[in-house]
């Protein structure tokens, strides 16, 4: 993994000491664990499958803009048509606060 230069920029600028990563594992977890210190955003799962068969490494939603774009959400199983549920903003916004 390439190195990445971090700064503290408060008062006088500082590069921040990094230390080393040992598994990807690791840092995904870390990020996971603070998903919103980071970015704002409320985690909701790790490695997440996607219906072309693929996966999400880490799986994060805004509630803000939820909140505020009134999103729906269809969550199916491509599999099985019965078990296709489709969640309104405020059905959301109740299950993330679960």
């Amino acid at each position: 993994m390439a190195d990445i230069k971090l700064f503290n920029i408060i008062g006088k600028v500082k590069e921040l000491r990094s230390g080393p990563v040992t598994l990807e594992k690791e840092l995904q977890t870390i990020i996971e664990n603070n998903m919103m210190i980071f970015f704002g955003v409320t985690f909701l799962a790790s490695e997440y499958q996607t219906t072309d068969g693929g996966r999400m490494d880490s799986l994060g939603i805004d509630i803000e803009t939820l909140k505020n774009n009134g999103y729906n959400l269809d969550i199916k199983n491509p599999f099985v048509k019965e078990e296709e549920k489709t969640y309104s903003t405020a059905e959301l916004l109740l299950l993330l606060h679960e």
